[in-house]
């Protein structure tokens, strides 16, 4: 996201390089607004409400969720450990759960698509973005990712989490249309893929 929000911009770029102490100036949800107004502003998101930002935030936040437990995310990964209903083992093993499998697929391209926005926001800035013989090679990557994230989304059943942003407190609060967070966000590079 921060990647998304500084390259190409060459004012946002030096605010943090100008800081003392060179963190970002911005919040998480500065910079969601950022970027998806970036987005807008070039006509790559569908959406012109100015809360669409939260889908971004709420992707986000779901993702923290995971990366630092809350008690919904402990309660559900102790499942992992369960032996019997009397026992259980504590280790470092990673969750093989078959229903676990959707939030890792989730997480991919969750991953995928932030790193793909982060390269064409370079390229942006590198001037890349423009229809020449020598960009060409790098469009046909790009082209490549999105065919991957449309065949991805399109399976929808295996997108399957136990949980997500609208199971918290944030998403009841702000998410006020009944959808699913990643497939609304990445309808721009897979406008077939509806939610289901």
């Amino acid at each position: 996201m921060a990647v998304q929000s500084i390259a190409g911009d060459d004012a946002r770029a030096l605010t943090p390089a100008n800081a003392a102490s060179g963190e970002l100036p911005w919040t998480k949800a500065e910079m969601c607004k950022m970027v998806v107004g970036d987005e807008q502003v070039r006509g790559e998101s569908a959406q012109s409400d100015p809360e669409a930002w939260k889908l971004l935030y709420g992707q986000y936040s779901w993702l923290c969720e995971i990366k630092h437990p809350t008690v919904h995310q402990s309660i559900y990964d102790a499942g992992s450990t369960a032996f019997t209903q009397s026992s259980y083992a504590v280790m470092t093993l990673p969750d093989v759960r078959e229903d676990n499998l959707g939030t890792k697929k989730l997480i991919c391209l969750i991953v995928l698509t932030a790193t793909k926005g982060a390269l064409e926001a370079f390229a942006r800035g590198g001037g890349v973005h423009r229809e020449t013989d020598a960009t060409k090679p790098f469009q046909r990557r790009m082209d490549q990712v999105n065919r991957v994230i449309e065949e991805q989304l399109r399976d929808t059943s295996s997108l399957q989490v136990p949980f997500g942003i609208r199971d918290t407190s944030w998403g009841r609060k702000h998410l006020r249309k009944k959808i699913e967070v990643v497939a609304v966000r990445m309808r721009r590079v897979a406008p077939d893929a509806q939610t289901r």
